[in-house]
């Protein structure tokens, strides 16, 4: 029995905690990157239509990553016991629970996060130009 869990330990949901946290701290740090960017070369990035979009791409990107992120973090956390043990069962037999659901808002949050963060060194990029 301790066999089976052991190896199932990630379709019950045990890295949805460490990539949420990952995902928040690189989303913030994101936007913390790109609100000062667009504060310090106002003139670069907002002035040029083409840059300006760029921008608001990037803010649309990584506020959907907070949401994401928050959320797998909020579900998780009010998870009680009765919702863990229905799910070990459903996990044991090959069926996704809720851990797969939250997982996978986790692990799109992260995504998206990155991809917040590629596009916020990309108006770096913009702005020393």
């Amino acid at each position: 029995m301790f066999h089976i869990l052991s190896d199932r330990s990630e379709a019950l949901g045990k890295d949805i905690v460490p990539v949420s946290v990952i995902g928040l701290v690189i989303t913030l740090a994101a936007i913390i990157f790109v609100s000062w960017l667009v504060f310090k070369n106002k003139d670069k990035l907002i002035a040029n239509k083409n840059n300006l979009i760029i921008v608001v791409i990037g803010y649309v990107v990584l506020f959907i990553a907070l949401i994401l992120v928050s959320v797998a973090l909020a579900k998780y956390n009010s998870y009680n016991e009765l919702d863990f043990f229905k799910d070990v069962d459903s996990a044991l037999d090959g069926k996704s629970g809720t851990p797969g659901k939250l997982k996978g808002l986790a692990y799109s949050g992260l995504v998206f996060s990155l991809i917040g963060a590629g596009l916020s060194g990309f108006i770096f990029t913009k702005a020393k130009k």
